[in-house]
């Protein structure tokens, strides 16, 4: 230096500078800012958290939603089957079981003529009406019919498989009907619900949720 001084290393030499009244009142600014804006983050989370906020009042297990999807595949295999099935005799079993009663016709034939024999005579000798003949040939038919094993059990098979048919058709019509009803029921449940909840809650769910 001029006066023959030199400048001596100082590194731990520490200078205090004094704050000025408006960098403080600057620092208290951006401090108030700050925290205005965290207050409004959490108010934001704390509205949001109420919106959401919901309880779970029923849950199904795994075991219960496999249970429940074998159900449906066996409702919609069901649904197939029945689909596929007449509500009639088929035209091909029908004409299977012409055929089967032809077979019988030779043997039925044979016996109707002897049971009917005697009132072909009476007939004859004007013993009996063309009335009572015809009567006669019918009760001739029905017992020589009767009589046959074999076309008697395939008769009372026809018979109990027609009536099968018409069973399972009733049943059908009335399990579209009830199905019918199940899907308005379910409809009017929806409506309710919606009312109550949003729709994007209204939705199904593994959780039912409820406000």
């Amino acid at each position: 230096m001029a006066d023959g001084s030199s400048w001596l290393d100082a590194p731990d030499l520490k200078v205090y500078v004094p704050s000025t009244p408006a960098a403080a009142s600057a620092t208290e600014e951006e401090l108030k800012d700050k925290l205005a804006v965290a207050e409004a983050e959490v108010a934001k989370m704390q509205k949001a958290a109420e919106a959401d906020e919901v309880s779970i009042v029923a849950m199904r297990t795994p075991e219960q939603r496999n249970a429940e999807g074998k159900r449906q595949a066996i409702d919609l295999n069901l649904l197939d089957s029945i689909a596929k099935r007449p509500k009639t005799a088929s035209d091909a079993l029908q004409t299977r079981v012409a055929k089967a009663r032809s077979v019988c016709s030779s043997a039925v034939d044979k016996r109707l003529r002897e049971l009917f024999q005697p009132a072909f005579d009476a007939y004859t000798s004007d013993q009996i009406g063309v009335q009572e003949l015809d009567q006669r040939k019918q009760a001739a038919r029905a017992q020589a019919e009767a009589e046959h094993s074999e076309l008697t059990q395939l008769n009372a098979a026809f018979a109990t498989y027609t009536a099968a048919v018409s069973a399972r058709v009733a049943a059908e019509e009335a399990t579209e009907k009830a199905m019918a009803e199940e899907d308005a029921a379910e409809a009017a449940l929806e409506t309710a619900v919606r009312v109550l909840l949003p729709v994007a809650e209204a939705g199904p769910s593994d959780g039912v949720k409820s406000e």
